[in-house]
């Protein structure tokens, strides 16, 4: 490559020329170490999108965080929570809203990093400023539990209002929870109800089966059994054990649906596998008496057993 060129006369232009030349020279050189860079680097990036790779290296934010969830959740490779880590911080310095949260994530269960719930509060700040859901979310469960920071029911109020308000299910349940009980605001049924319905209209499980309660008890709502039974059955589908109990339970009593054994203790024993002892309690009572299922003396003595063994003292008597 020519990069000295001939000059004689023309000495201003000549060094003109030649400083322009050597600065290509240079522009090459760095295009060729970039090019060696990227290259070496595809060689040894272990995901199948190179061109993510590249771009995280490049430091694009937004590739570094897709990098770093590809090794949090071991999507493809090996699950990997120190490179996460370090690909999450890569981005959070640059102000990436979902890194901070995921940095926080990390240092909150110490995955990648030493456990600090003081760092983790600091990254959730972070995001939380930003307007990042689950951030604030998390943020609200920090000052509700007091980790890595003095216990503040005011504060987690305020942030799973944040994070609600936004439209995020497991906020509004926690929201409805605090309205519910009198936690971190002055108890108010009503809104509690709202808050549950909003929560429990996008699916989430434990906001329907909350709403199933405050139907079956007339809690911010006038007392309707039908309606609890719908709000405990689209929990209890869901897998979630004490809806299902609460499901066979009204089976059993005939509340808001047709008395009915048999259902009764298909759903006790769903809740039942899942280790519910007030379930198991009453399959065994099904079991001994022959209602809905065929008497067996041996197995409601073993799921007696087992409901003594979860905690249950009724099932230690029997």
């Amino acid at each position: 490559m020519k990069i000295f060129i001939f000059c004689r006369d023309y000495v201003k232009l000549c060094r003109f020329s030649i400083k322009n030349n050597v600065s290509n020279m240079k522009n090459i050189i760095l295009s060729f170490v970039w090019s060696i860079s990227f290259s070496a680097m595809a060689n040894v990036c272990e995901i199948k999108d190179k061109q993510l790779c590249e771009s995280a290296y490049k430091g694009i934010a937004d590739s570094q965080v897709s990098l770093g969830v590809i090794y949090s959740k071991g999507n493809g490779v090996k699950q990997d929570y120190h490179k996460a880590f370090e690909w999450y911080m890569k981005a959070a310095k640059q102000g990436n809203m979902k890194a901070q949260f995921n940095l926080g994530v990390l240092y909150s269960h110490g995955n990648g990093i030493l456990q600090d719930h003081q760092k983790a509060l600091e990254w959730y700040v972070k995001a939380s400023e930003q307007g990042y859901a689950k951030a604030q979310f998390n943020l609200g469960m920090v000052y509700f539990d007091g980790l890595g920071v003095k216990q503040n029911y005011q504060k987690a109020f305020m942030w799973y209002t944040k994070a609600a308000e936004q439209g995020l299910a497991i906020a509004q349940t926690n929201l409805g929870l605090m309205y519910d009980k009198g936690i971190g605001a002055k108890k108010d049924n009503q809104k509690a109800f709202d808050w549950y319905m909003k929560a429990a209209q996008q699916g989430y499980d434990k906001a329907q089966f909350n709403l199933g309660m405050m139907y079956f008890d007339g809690q911010g709502v006038k007392q309707d059994y039908q309606e609890a039974f719908m709000w405990y059955k689209k929990a209890a589908e869901q897998g979630l054990a004490i809806a299902q109990f609460n499901l066979g339970v009204l089976f059993i009593n005939g509340q808001g649906v047709q008395q009915n054994y048999q259902k009764a203790s298909e759903w006790l024993m769903k809740a039942s596998e899942q280790g519910d002892a007030r379930a198991q309690f009453n399959l065994a009572l099904l079991y001994s008496n022959g209602l809905g299922v065929e008497k067996d003396m041996e197995k409601a003595k073993y799921y007696f057993v087992k409901s003594c063994n979860g905690g249950l003292p009724n099932g230690c008597n029997m």
